[in-house]
C-alpha cells in the first residue's frame, strides 16, 4: 500500500511540474554504473522548483547543443567545435560590444591565425601593415604577384628623382653612387633639341664623371652606341614602380653621354639599396 501511495505522489508531481512549463531534462553520464569518478570532478547541479540535485561527471567531457540541422557546438576534451548555417551575432567580454563595431579580431597564441574556405569567391581579406608610408622596411615584404627567374621577387619602387639638362659633350652625372649598393632607374624621359645620340652609362671618375669602369645601361659605353635621336627627338619609358635598368654592380655612378650639344633634357626615377 505503502508503495502504490509513493508511485500515486511521484505521477502527480510529474504532471503538476510539466503543466508549471516544466521541461523533462536528461543527464547521461558517459562513465559506466558503479566507475569511480575523478577525484577533481564537479559536479553538475540541475535546477529544479524542489532543489538542486548534485551530480558528478568525470573522464572526457562531450558537450553537444544541436538544432535538427546539426548547427550547434560541440566541444570534448581535445576539440572546440562550431557550425553555423545562420548569423552570428557576437559580444565581447561579459556581453559587451567589440570596441570597434563591425570588426572582429582573432588572436592566437603562437601568432598564427588560419583562415579556410572552399571557395575564394566570398573570402575577403584585410592585410594591414605595421610600417608606417616611408619607414625603413625590415623583416620580409609581402611578395605581391612577383617572379623572377623562378624565385619570388618584390617590386622595386624608386622614389628618387633626378632631372637632367645637358648640352655638351662632356658626361654629366645625374645620379651619385652611395657606398655599397647598386643604383636601380624605373622611368625615365628624355627629349633632344637636335638631331643627337644619347647613352645612358654608368662607371666612377678619374677625369671626367664615369670615366672608368664604364658600363653601358642602355646600349653601348660611347655616344655613338647609345640612343639615335632625330631632332626634337626622345623616349619616355617605365612609370617609377618596376625596373627598366639597373648598374651590374655596386659603387657606380649613373652618368649621361651625348654626341653633340644640343639641348638633351629629362627626368630620371631611380632608387638604390
Amino acid at each position: 500500500m505503502i508503495r502504490r501511495i509513493a508511485g500515486i505522489v511521484v505521477l502527480l508531481f510529474g504532471l503538476l511540474s510539466l503543466g508549471s512549463g516544466q521541461q523533462p531534462v536528461t543527464v547521461v553520464n558517459a562513465n559506466p554504473n558503479g566507475q569511480a569518478t575523478m577525484a577533481n570532478s564537479a559536479p553538475v547541479a540541475i535546477a529544479s522548483n524542489q532543489g538542486a540535485i548534485p551530480a558528478s561527471e568525470s573522464g572526457t567531457w562531450n558537450v553537444q547543443l544541436e538544432d535538427a540541422s546539426g548547427n550547434g557546438l560541440t566541444s570534448n576534451s581535445t576539440t572546440f567545435t562550431l557550425k553555423h548555417a545562420l548569423d552570428i551575432n557576437l559580444l565581447g567580454s561579459l556581453g559587451t560590444a567589440f570596441t570597434t563595431p563591425g570588426f572582429f579580431d582573432i588572436k592566437a597564441a603562437d601568432g598564427n591565425v588560419f583562415v579556410r574556405q572552399a571557395t575564394a569567391s566570398n573570402l575577403n581579406a584585410q592585410v594591414v601593415g605595421a610600417a608606417a608610408d616611408g619607414s625603413a622596411a625590415s623583416g620580409n615584404p609581402v611578395l605581391v604577384a612577383g617572379k623572377g627567374s623562378g624565385n619570388a621577387r618584390v617590386h622595386i619602387v624608386c622614389d628618387n628623382w633626378a632631372p637632367f639638362s645637358l648640352a655638351s659633350t662632356t658626361s654629366l652625372k645625374i645620379i651619385t653612387k652611395s657606398g655599397g649598393k647598386n643604383i636601380y632607374i624605373c622611368s625615365i624621359n628624355i627629349v633632344t633639341a637636335t638631331a643627337n645620340n644619347v647613352a645612358l652609362i654608368a662607371g666612377t671618375k678619374t677625369s671626367t664623371d664615369c670615366d672608368t669602369s664604364t658600363a653601358g645601361l642602355a646600349g653601348g659605353t660611347t655616344a655613338a652606341t647609345g640612343w639615335n635621336f632625330a631632332a626634337n627627338g626622345g623616349l619616355t619609358q617605365g612609370t617609377g614602380i618596376g625596373v627598366i635598368a639597373a648598374t651590374a654592380s655596386t659603387g657606380l655612378d649613373v652618368c649621361l653621354l651625348a654626341s653633340g650639344s644640343g639641348q638633351v633634357s629629362g627626368v630620371i626615377s631611380w632608387t638604390q639599396f
